[in-house]
């Protein structure tokens, strides 16, 4: 019945530090928000009845990148760069969470609408890497109607531009059905035991 010893007000233990940001390739990060942005403004012009200009888009875009609000609680985890460069990977962070604010706030509740939205961005990231010789495979859209997932050799080739050349990451993992079928059976095993 004793318990544990009173300890009294502890302050919360310090979390660690946050690696400095990685450094992305600026072209790559501007071509990004660009044509962010242009399939959005697509996306709302082909659903009808929301036409939107890419003006209209690019203002509601440096609205969310600019607001001090949102700045302070990217900043709250991390302090940003002074200079605002999309090379930060931290101020990346918040010009991405920027355009994705802008696309929830045009495409609204339409749900399928921000599907084929990301599902173009997508399709545009491949054959962009594609172009610079980075993924094998042309660079028009003929591979983008197969799934990257059921093609190794491109998986693996555009991952290993995202971490190089690109920045986007500092390593992956790839893991098999084979060792899926493992983890899940260990893991069924050890709730048996219980």
């Amino acid at each position: 019945v004793g318990g544990n010893a009173k300890e009294g007000n502890v302050l919360p233990s310090t979390a660690p530090a946050l690696p400095p940001a990685r450094a992305l390739d600026v072209d790559f990060c501007s071509w990004f928000q660009s044509t962010a942005l242009s399939l959005l403004v697509d996306q709302c012009n082909i659903e009808g009845g929301n036409a939107v200009s890419l003006e209209t888009a690019r203002s509601r875009f440096e609205s969310y990148q600019t607001n001090s609000a949102i700045e302070r609680a990217f900043a709250a985890k991390v302090p940003l760069p002074p200079e605002k460069s999309l090379s930060n990977q931290y101020y990346f962070d918040l010009t991405s969470y920027a355009i994705w604010r802008t696309a929830t706030d045009l495409l609204n509740t339409n749900y399928r609408a921000r599907d084929e939205f990301l599902r173009k961005l997508g399709r545009a990231i491949l054959q962009y890497a594609r172009s610079k010789g980075a993924v094998p495979g042309p660079s028009d859209d003929t591979l983008c109607v197969n799934k990257l997932t059921s093609l190794n050799t491109p998986t693996i080739a555009l991952l290993e531009w995202f971490k190089g050349t690109v920045g986007f990451c500092a390593d992956y993992r790839i893991v098999t059905d084979a060792a899926d079928a493992a983890l899940s059976s260990t893991q069924k095993g050890k709730k048996k035991e219980r």
